[in-house]
């Protein structure tokens, strides 16, 4: 307790301040505590972050914390994980030329679920590596079933999460996953960021080469978020390089050597194809266009769909 305000109870975790005001003394030091912890466990992984008072906010976000961690398995058991397409425009064919496949959780009760709540648990706690292979099997289904019924085929990206490179034998279990379904094995892109990567640069390289090496295609998520490094794209064997929407809405036409024209230069020095991401304005396009970039993927030509939303989206065209 402070000698300085005798109703005020502070914790610390890790340079991390939790602050309960007590209202009701009468509340046991147990509770009092709880609470705290609470307060500290909001602001855990918030850079910057260093001091939180406990109130209202602080205990609905620990409800749905809560609340995901509790439901998690009967979701993917309950298929309530969707998989949701966005679609990436060809700009030498002004088609489709692929999509980005994305998990939305839609609850039967509670509706759509925020993925920037669910998605992080499940990367602490190690569930998304399950909900991984799950949505990698919903993007072989997807193919599996176009190919059945002469629709109209588009290369799928799927998302690699840090999680997924300490299963064993990954790379044997996702070949098993697309043989299975009799597809060729460059029709799903395997998306990583560079941060992914980080944690053990030279093993995890040697997962990618070893991707690459069975006939997926390798992206190289949010280039230019912060983390990016030219060394980065030198140690990893990759295809495709994805502008991240940064770049894109912060480029500025009037600047010779923008950030956005350096990373395309990159990009092309190196054989990569090129998608820019966040594209949301014609102008955007033009530019990109005039860059001699691949591919565009944003708002400007369609949001992620469901997947009966999507197989009409490619029907159309």
């Amino acid at each position: 307790r402070s000698t300085l305000f005798p109703y005020t109870t502070l914790f610390r975790s890790r340079d991390k301040y939790g602050v309960y005001d007590e209202i009701a003394r009468d509340l046991s030091m147990s509770t009092t505590c709880d609470r705290i912890m609470m307060s500290v466990e909001s602001i855990k992984n918030l850079y910057g972050s260093n001091l939180v008072h406990y109130d209202e906010t602080v205990i609905e976000q620990a409800r749905k914390q809560h609340f995901i961690l509790e439901n998690m398995e009967a979701a993917q058991t309950g298929h309530q994980f969707k998989p949701y397409f966005q679609p990436k425009h060809s700009l030498h064919t002004d088609r489709t030329g692929g999509a980005e496949v994305l998990v939305r959780w839609i609850h039967p009760q509670q509706g759509f679920m925020n993925p920037g709540e669910f998605i992080p648990l499940f990367e602490e706690n190690g569930f998304v590596a399950r909900m991984d292979f799950y949505i990698w099997e919903e993007a072989c289904k997807a193919l599996r079933s176009w190919k059945d019924k002469g629709w109209p085929v588009v290369p799928l990206s799927v998302n690699m999460s840090r999680k997924d490179f300490d299963v064993p034998d990954v790379v044997a279990k996702l070949v098993s996953l697309v043989d299975t379904y009799g597809l060729e094995h460059d029709l799903l892109h395997i998306e990583v960021t560079e941060s992914t990567i980080s944690g053990d640069p030279t093993r995890l390289a040697n997962i990618v080469r070893e991707l690459h090496e069975a006939g997926f295609v390798i992206e190289l998520d949010d280039f230019g978020s912060g983390y990016s490094s030219i060394a980065t794209l030198n140690e990893l064997t990759l295809d495709v390089l994805k502008l991240d929407m940064s770049l894109v809405r912060k480029d500025d036409p009037k600047v010779e050597n923008s950030a956005l024209k350096f990373a395309v230069m990159m990009g092309k020095m190196l054989n990569l194809k090129l998608v820019a991401e966040g594209v949301e304005t014609a102008e955007q396009v033009e530019r990109l266009r005039g860059m001699g970039c691949d591919y565009i993927q944003g708002f400007y030509y369609c949001r992620p769909l469901p997947q009966a939303d999507f197989e009409a989206y490619l029907q159309k065209e």
